[in-house]
């Protein structure tokens, strides 16, 4: 019993045992949650979970205690479980506490961040700016003072911020303004006095020493961080009692600072201290002088930087970068991206510049008032590198243009005169521009003229064309102007209704368009009989109208064309007159070329060939002329005429296949451009390459009457002057008779001049002069007249130098003037005039001025 009782007890002391340290297992298990949960909540989450998670702890106790069956058991829980409580509470704190902490930390920084961004974006706010870097720093400070740090640590915080925010400032700034950040305008506050900080990464980048220990030295002989000219630090030291000692940095850097301030106190301007720095303080008090003072707010500080030289001003930029607290590396970095930006700027500008400066070039160049004349800050921007000589080529053009505008109208040697005022000098610095220029002016000037000439040329033809007079067939100027008549432009070969006015032109003028020779050429040969038709009709009017304006043509195709039209009149249909006028003409056989021979033989044919030889002579004869030459005459000259003919005819005859009508009227229009009746030595005459037949064209006779005038000049000479002969020369030997006064002189020539062909003048149009004396005998004797070197003269008729038609051809054009200055197109040219000198005075002013400036340039 007794045995049995102490195992009841021994089990009943394991069980109170068993009990606590289940309930302390489930304890240590309940925390593990509690820990679990707690640990999940983050940041603000966190806050204030320490207590309530310690609460629940306690009541996890409190349970597991009282499901405990004793006091005992209780009581030895409660022991471990105060401990396990301890432990849970300050793990519970110590996260909360990490919480705040980290919570309170990201809230800083996310106060920062945004703050230092905000001040970034408000680059162009100045006012926003600093509201943002006031909250910052209130943020920073507050914020170190909560966690125990120093002044200094919490200055350095600020500081950092600072220029955390000043560079993404300057990037946000480079890239909306990469211009103005080139320029230094990003910092250009004012504070009265030198960063000697900045002054020495500007001077030497921060260096006092090269690598190899020698002095930093510039190409000027200035050394040191701060580049001192040696005279300057010897001053300097001497007022301090020092011997100087340029490799001394402390020193130096001590004398830099004396002269800065030197400078700062007598400006008291930033600005003007860095500039007389860079300068030299005479140079900035004579521009002072001379532009206003920017402290009087005589210029602004902007104007009055584009005054500065433009090393200057990349003194004062790079300066005023560098004064923002940014390592050069950065600010280098900053620059790089606004290039960037700049060239970016600079394409899109170029893509709408350059098509507008092209345009512009092109209409000055054409001499006419541009559209639209870009800036030269636009140009310069644009261009970059190439911008200045892109404005000195405009500016050279508008003075082109305008030069233009003031000679379009002069005479071509007064022309010519000013053209050589604006040849360039060879040492003239823009020589190859200007001399480009000039090339293209004249050849303005050449193709105004070109188109005035043209123009007159085509009121020349109108005239000729109204009044019906012949002109030079051979004279290119107004081959064009009948070739530009409406008529002419309108023509069509297979279009019956264009052709009578073809007709009239060239009946008027003696002058056939070159489409009509084009167009006959060319269906010459077509197989369409109406168009051949058509050509042959068209050839013949011609023909019959005037025979000399083709003339040129091939024989063989004038013979087709004659064919044709004969066979058709004769009852022949189309096709089949082609087809016997091409067998006649294009196609000959042997058989036929015999039977023609053969036929050439005959008194039938001579005699048809002396009646069409009379019929040329007969042409050639005014029709108010009697008894005057004939082909049978026994001179030598018609002996040559008949020569001549018959050669001609017997070829045409051939060429047209025997057709003796087609054959005349060939051999007609072909000796008639080498014989004529002249009457130009004063007789009527058969002449070879007489004046009338060579220059077939113009007023009648005035081949003979300008060498009657040029006649009595070389024999009498000027007759505008009184000649006063004695009476003693008239023979009077008494009295008192007055002398006779007369314009009519005696002949300086003994004989009679006449004109005379030889073998020059079938090349060059001209003519032999000869004079015809008598001797005592009576015997005429011819010989060359010669002028007073002793050299044959000759003589060349030209119907622009005959005195009646030059003096109406200056009529007309003087009267072609004054309608012009009348009328809408001068007050048009006088209006484009003005225009263009105004353009060009606003321009070239613009350009002067920055001329004046031009280290500006290149910061536009």
């Amino acid at each position: 019993m007794k045995n049995i009782l102490e195992q009841s007890l021994k089990l009943n002391s394991g069980l109170t045992l068993l009990f606590p340290q289940e309930a302390s297992l489930r304890l240590s298990q309940a925390e593990e949650d509690l820990k679990t949960q707690l640990y999940s909540l983050k940041g603000q989450n966190a806050i204030g979970k320490g207590q309530e998670f310690t609460q629940q702890y306690d009541e996890q106790i409190q349970s597991l205690a009282s499901s405990l069956p004793d006091d005992a058991s209780r009581q030895m829980f409660m022991q471990q479980a105060q401990q396990q409580r301890i432990q849970f509470q300050g793990n519970v704190g110590r996260y909360e506490q990490g919480q705040v902490i980290e919570f309170e930390g990201n809230q800083y920084d996310a106060t920062r961040q945004l703050q230092i961004q905000k001040e970034a974006d408000a680059w162009n706010n100045p006012q926003e700016a600093i509201l943002a870097k006031n909250i910052r720093t209130v943020a920073t400070a507050r914020f170190g003072a909560s966690r125990g740090w120093s002044q200094e640590q919490i200055l350095a915080a600020i500081e950092k911020d600072n220029l955390a925010a000043t560079e993404m400032r300057a990037k946000n700034y480079a890239v909306d303004n990469p211009l103005g950040w080139m320029n230094g305008e990003f910092s250009a506050d004012d504070t009265g006095g030198l960063d000697m900080r900045s002054v020495g990464i500007v001077e030497s980048g921060g260096k006092h020493l090269n690598s190899d220990g020698s002095i930093v030295t510039s190409s000027a002989g200035a050394q040191g961080r701060f580049q001192l000219m040696p005279e300057t630090g010897k001053e300097l030291a001497a007022r301090r009692g020092l011997k100087y000692n340029p490799a001394d940095e402390q020193q130096h850097t001590m004398l830099a600072s004396d002269y800065a301030q030197e400078l700062s106190n007598k400006y008291g301007s930033e600005l003007l201290a860095g500039a007389a720095y860079n300068w030299g303080q005479g140079n900035v008090d004579k521009l002072i002088e001379k532009v206003g003072d920017p402290r009087k707010g005589e210029i602004s500080q902007a104007d009055f930087i584009k005054q500065l030289p433009s090393e200057t001003q990349g003194w004062i930029s790079r300066y005023r970068k560098n004064k923002t607290g940014m390592d050069p590396v950065t600010v280098n970095q900053i620059d790089n991206l606004a290039n960037a930006q700049i060239e970016k700027q600079r394409k899109l500008v170029l893509n709408e510049l350059e098509p507008l400066l092209n345009n512009t070039m092109a209409q000055l160049n054409n001499g006419e008032v541009p559209d639209a004349v870009p800036s030269i800050p636009a140009i310069m921007f644009g261009y970059g590198k190439q911008g200045k000589k892109m404005v000195s080529k405009l500016d050279i053009a508008m003075d082109n243009a305008k030069t233009f505008q003031a000679i379009q109208y002069l005479s071509p040697e007064q022309q010519q005169q000013e053209l050589l005022k604006k040849k360039p000098e060879v040492n003239d610095p823009e020589y190859a521009l200007k001399l480009d220029a000039y090339g293209k002016l004249g050849a303005l000037v050449q193709k105004s003229n070109e188109a005035i000439q043209a123009q007159r040329d085509t009121r020349r033809f109108n005239e000729a064309l109204s009044m019906g007079e012949k002109l030079d067939p051979t004279n290119k100027s107004m081959q064009k102007a009948a070739d530009a008549t409406p008529t002419a432009q309108n023509f069509r070969i297979n279009d019956a209704t264009t052709h009578d006015g073809i007709v009239q032109q060239v009946a008027k003028t003696g002058i056939i368009p070159s489409q009509v020779t084009t167009q006959l050429s060319a269906i010459s040969r077509a197989r369409s009989p109406e168009a051949v038709r058509q050509g042959a009709e068209l050839f013949n009017r011609l023909y019959d109208t005037d025979p000399s304006s083709v003339g040129d043509m091939p024989k063989d195709m004038q013979g087709f064309y004659l064919t044709v039209k004969q066979l058709t009149d004769s009852g022949m249909t189309s096709e089949t007159a082609i087809e016997q006028a091409q067998n006649l003409t294009y196609n000959q056989t042997d058989a036929l070329k015999a039977q023609l021979a053969s036929t050439q033989s005959t008194k039938e044919y001579k005699k048809d060939r002396v009646k069409a030889m009379d019929s040329a002579v007969s042409n050639m004869s005014p029709w108010y002329s009697f008894g005057g030459p004939s082909a049978d005459d026994s001179t030598p000259d018609a002996a040559r005429f008949r020569n001549d003919y018959q050669a001609l005819y017997d070829i045409n005859y051939r060429t047209t296949g025997g057709n003796a009508d087609a054959a005349k009227k060939m051999t007609n229009q072909q000796i008639a451009r080498t014989w004529s009746i002249s009457e130009v030595n004063g007789t009527a005459k058969l002449m070879k390459y007489a004046p009338e037949a060579l220059y077939n064209y113009g007023p009648s006779g005035w081949q003979a009457e300008q060498w009657k005038a040029d006649k009595e000049q070389l024999m009498y000479g000027d007759r505008n002057v009184d000649i006063t002969t004695s009476p003693t020369q008239l023979g009077i030997t008494s009295g008192n008779s007055a002398p006779v006064t007369s314009k009519t002189p005696e002949s300086r020539i003994g004989g009679e001049l006449e004109i005379t062909p030889d073998v020059l003048t079938a090349r060059n149009g001209d003519y032999a002069i000869m004079v015809r004396t008598k001797d005592k005998d009576g015997i005429e004797a011819v010989q060359p007249f010669y002028d007073s070197y002793g050299r044959p003269m000759r003589w060349k008729p030209s119907l622009d130098e005959w005195e009646p038609y030059k003096k109406s051809i200056q009529e007309r054009e003087q009267k072609d003037q004054e309608e012009i200055i009348k009328g809408q197109e001068i007050r048009g040219f006088k209006d484009k005039h003005r225009a263009i000198d105004e353009q060009y005075r606003r321009f070239h002013d613009d350009r002067v001025n920055r001329f004046k400036n031009y280290f500006s340039w290149s910061n536009e």
